[in-house]
């Protein structure tokens, strides 16, 4: 029962489930404290869910419309999706970049654009392409 195991955990949602998944991925990330996640995640082909991602853009959602020079008010670790540190990814973006002579910042706030970047590469390393029907919009459902 998520709601009895989230009961008391206080953050920035109102979201029972999304304050505990912060809980367990980020323990006191809001302390500022940068402790390992509590979680261990495993893939078991044996019990994968045939699904699809409806979008109206490409893979990263909104980030892909925010302005990209922008910084996050959020750490970029905060942004990281299971099995995939944001940390590691971003110094190899940030590397490939300097060497094409791109500008990048060097502190751990990540631009809209890492961030965007940093979801699509998720995707794609992730094996998920497959699930994902970019540009679609739902209309009716029957």
């Amino acid at each position: 029962d998520l709601e009895y195991l989230s009961d008391g955990i206080e953050g920035r949602s109102s979201n029972p489930v999304a304050l505990l998944f912060d809980a367990l991925t980020h323990p006191d990330a809001d302390m500022g404290i940068e402790t390992p996640s509590t979680l261990r995640w495993e893939r078991k082909k044996d019990k994968v869910i045939d699904h699809v991602v409806l979008g109206k853009g490409e893979e990263g959602g909104v980030w892909q419309m925010l302005d990209g020079k922008v910084q996050t008010l959020s750490l970029g670790p905060w942004m990281e999706l299971p099995g995939m540190s944001f940390r590691d990814w971003l110094s190899e973006y940030r590397s490939s970049k300097a060497r094409e002579h791109t500008p990048v910042y060097n502190h751990d706030r990540a631009s809209m654009d890492e961030v965007k970047h940093y979801y699509m590469a998720y995707v794609l390393k992730k094996g998920l392409t497959p699930y994902f029907a970019n540009r679609s919009v739902v209309t009716s459902v029957e």
